[in-house]
């Protein structure tokens, strides 16, 4: 039976290495994140993607000044061409960062394009992620689950404050404060 126990211990330690390394590796992992400041663009969305556009005829446009497409840090050829128009503009806060996006009409051709900008983390601003979770491994060499919950509170560039919760199945218990680079 003693045999069994070690057995055991040494595949579920085994098992948390392999988690623990493939954690780390999906955190570690290169991902496409857009450049700050630099207008990109967007892909149609998947639901338009195969569709085809019909030609419609419009009376008028209302499109932005020109200065307003360097402004919003749109790419060279798009603000140096007269016939590309800024027909709307907004910010979308997604992910860790607000973005800001804008739809340039071609005026010749007729096609357009919508462009999306990662705008600069805020200096300082309140928390927006919050979290409620299960979890189950080793504590201290032998199985236990856990259930936490956690909440940003304020946020300062990359930097996050928040709290903190959480309840092992073996009783223990955390609250207090967190600090967190995110990246």
């Amino acid at each position: 039976m003693l045999g069994f126990m070690k057995k055991n211990r040494v595949s579920m330690l085994l098992l948390a290495t392999i988690v623990i390394l493939l954690a780390c590796a999906l955190t570690f992992w290169p991902r496409d994140t857009p450049d700050v400041g630099v207008s990109a663009p967007l892909p149609a969305a998947k639901e338009v993607r195969t569709v085809e556009k019909v030609r419609t005829e419009v009376k008028v446009v209302y499109v932005y000044p020109k200065a307003v497409k360097a402004k919003l840090d749109l790419p060279a050829p798009v603000v140096t061409d007269d016939a590309k128009q800024v027909i709307a503009t907004g910010k979308l806060d997604a992910e860790e960062r607000p973005y800001t996006l804008s739809a340039v009409l071609d005026t010749e051709t007729g096609g357009s394009q919508v462009y999306a900008r990662p705008d600069p983390l805020p200096w300082v601003g309140p928390g927006r992620r919050g979290a409620v979770g299960v979890a189950y491994g080793l504590k201290n060499g032998h199985a236990a689950g856990r259930m936490y919950a956690q909440h940003d509170l304020l946020q300062i560039k990359a930097l996050h404050a928040g709290a903190r919760g959480t309840v092992d199945t073996d009783g223990d218990w955390f609250a207090g404060g967190y600090v967190e680079f995110r990246f």
